[in-house]
């Protein structure tokens, strides 16, 4: 099976949310669908986060960064995101609601790295971006 990039999901996602708006207004079906961002946590295996942890963990003198580092990103951790999942549910006035669950901050992939090579203990020394 090939692997969608991120923009070829982009067309799939819209389709869904068209069929449960459909199903919600043909049969009255109340449904919440929620837009999430790089949610982040304890057991979550994907994102740049935890690429980086895997790939620091396999070579820590270096580590390479897909594209350029100069993408942004948004993160929420895991708990945040179950949280508001539930408030959305609860609180949404009517049968279809959208909504986008992000933080207010951003971070680029390169902050992430440098952030996360200071704070692993043996710091990688050499960069690599795939761009």
């Amino acid at each position: 099976m090939t692997k969608l990039l991120a923009d070829e999901n982009v067309p799939l996602k819209a389709a869904c949310e068209s069929l449960i708006h459909a199903y919600s207004k043909l049969y009255g079906i109340k449904a919440v669908v929620l837009r999430y961002a790089n949610v982040i946590g304890p057991r979550l295996k994907h994102e740049v986060v935890y690429d980086f942890v895997v790939k620091l963990s396999k070579s820590p003198s270096e580590l390479e960064v897909l594209g350029d580092g100069k993408q942004v990103r948004s993160y929420v951790y895991v708990d945040d995101a179950v949280e508001t999942t539930m408030i959305a549910w609860r609180k949404s006035a009517n049968n279809f609601e959208v909504y986008n669950v992000a933080s207010e901050d951003w971070i680029t992939v390169d902050e992430a790295r440098a952030y996360l090579s200071v704070s692993w203990l043996n710091a990688p020394r050499a960069f690599r971006c795939s761009a």
